[in-house]
């Protein structure tokens, strides 16, 4: 299954586009996503910890895959 991990900042510029456009349409389409909106962060590289989490969130469904 199509897995997609949005990552955004508080105050980038393309928030909206990614919470309210790009979130909503893609779980429509079935595939599965996440919004991440990092708080005080502008359009950057989000931390380490961020990107830790949403790619710890992208390999659950391997990891329950593998259980089986």
């Amino acid at each position: 299954r199509l897995s997609a991990a949005l990552i955004t900042g508080e105050t980038d510029f393309n928030r909206g586009e990614v919470e309210r456009w790009k979130g909503a349409m893609w779980k429509e389409l079935g595939i599965r996503t996440k919004v991440w909106t990092v708080p005080k962060m502008v359009h950057t590289i989000p931390p380490a910890p961020v990107l830790a989490e949403a790619v710890a969130w992208l390999l659950e469904p391997l990891a329950a895959a593998g259980s089986r």
